[in-house]
């Protein structure tokens, strides 16, 4: 096989689009053809199973990412996740990888990359990917005992010839050892190597000019995957985005003289996208596992500051009966009610923005022991109102309170930053015209 031709990136410009930059565009240019091999690369879910759906707008979801793997058929496709599963440790973390390992099964994967936390947290489950049918695993073990391999190869038949992909888990200081000219590559075979790195890692500035692509993904430095290389250099570096929202694409096409190269492109899995029936059954299975472990109950509870006491809507509306008509028939006021129709009113990831006070003693428990407390009612913006109703509204009411942009987040309501005017105007429920403030005073 011809050698490649040789292209090269000054270090003083890659450093700068590394540190510095946002990423160059997506690189596009594919010359209509259909791509050799398409390799799909997600992780750093960080627990992230879909969209909460309060809002519109939103990204990412297990049950999208049929219709985003669909559009290149299996024999042409390679499907791997780099990891990061989980945001922590606790109960809750551990039902969500124990849902997406099922998921990457039902999806599909090739090739799952364990970080040190995603290895714990499957050894804890007793679950050790790669040992059972489904995703090879692969990873760093740092004690040699548990058989984890630390490279997985493929070869594909491709419109471009035989490919060799070789797939390995690398620290970041190894890196750029592994980075070099050199290895062993059969007449007529394409080898593609790509490093899954664990961390921050150097890599050699010149490009490569011998018979192999290499492909190097760092860890999530954004939600949205970027390519931090020149769209011609060789290695190829991309990062991975965060929460699922996102793909990282990268097809093998032909480049300069008709030399292959990768093009890189972040595929969004948008709400539009049709969602797999099994997946979403899934989904609801971690919802009852959820529920069946009780985490609601045993959500951590502080103590409110001394004389503060949550006493409910109900209590507010004998001085305040315009504004408690009026924000009882608002979406706020309905919040528990839209879990319960998406079967997550017992999720306490879900119900916190849903209701009043969770978190805190005296607040939100259940739909039966503090049903008054069920919704956001006044005192998720105005503070507990024991003292304020028992003095006649004498006493202020104090803290803790949420802002709106607690639980308006860009996760959770992406559109929110740029219409909060518009929001403000939804829950407009006191008599004088809406002021450009957060919450009416008392």
């Amino acid at each position: 096989m011809a050698k490649r031709p040789g292209l090269w990136v000054g270090p003083l410009a890659l450093a700068m689009i590394v540190l510095t930059g946002p990423g160059l565009q997506a690189d596009t240019a594919k010359g209509g053809e259909e791509p050799a091999l398409t390799i799909f690369i997600t992780g750093c879910t960080l627990g992230s199973l879909r969209p909460c759906g309060c809002a519109g707008g939103q990204l990412g979801g297990l049950e999208r990412l049929p219709s985003v793997f669909g559009q290149v058929p299996p024999g042409r496709r390679f499907l791997v996740d780099t990891g990061w599963w989980a945001r922590g440790r606790q109960q809750q973390d551990l039902l969500k990888v124990q849902t997406l390992l099922r998921g990457f099964e039902l999806l599909g994967y090739d090739l799952l990359h364990l970080t040190g936390q995603d290895l714990e947290m499957a050894l804890s489950l007793g679950i050790l990917p790669g040992q059972q049918p489904g995703p090879h695993a692969i990873g760093i073990d740092a004690t040699g005992q548990l058989g984890l391999q630390r490279w997985f190869d493929r070869v594909f038949q491709t419109t471009l010839g035989e490919v060799f992909l070789h797939a390995e888990a690398v620290h970041g200081q190894d890196l750029h050892a592994k980075v070099q000219p050199g290895g062993i590559v059969p007449i007529g075979q394409l080898r593609l190597d790509v490093y899954l790195v664990d961390g921050p890692a150097q890599w050699p500035q010149a490009s490569l000019t011998d018979d192999r692509l290499v492909c190097i993904v760092l860890p999530a430095d954004s939600d949205q995957p970027r390519l931090l290389t020149d769209p011609l250099a060789n290695p190829t570096v991309v990062s991975v985005g965060r929460f699922g929202r996102y793909v990282a694409r990268l097809d093998l096409v032909k480049g300069p003289e008709l030399w292959p190269r990768l093009a890189f492109s972040a595929v969004p899995v948008s709400e539009g996208l049709a969602s797999h029936p099994e997946l979403m059954d899934l989904y609801r299975q971690y919802q009852r596992m959820v529920a069946d472990s009780g985490l609601l109950a045993s959500y951590r509870r502080v103590p409110l500051p001394r004389g503060a006491r949550y006493v409910g809507s109900q209590a507010c509306q004998r001085c305040h009966r315009y504004e408690y008509d009026t924000a009882s028939i608002q979406p706020h006021a309905l919040a528990y009610k839209t879990l319960e129709k998406v079967g997550s009113h017992l999720d306490p990831e879900c119900v916190v923005c849903h209701v009043v006070g969770l978190g805190y003693e005296g607040g939100f428990t259940s739909l039966d022991q503090t049903p008054d407390l069920a919704g956001v009612g006044c005192e998720v913006c105005h503070g507990p109102g024991w003292q304020h109703v028992r003095t006649g509204g004498r006493a202020r009411t104090t803290g803790p309170r949420l802002s709106c942009l607690d639980c308006h987040s860009p996760e959770h309501s992406p559109e929110y930053a740029d219409h909060t005017s518009e929001y403000l105007e939804k829950i407009h429920h006191w008599r004088e015209p809406s002021a450009p403030i957060i919450v009416k005073p008392h």
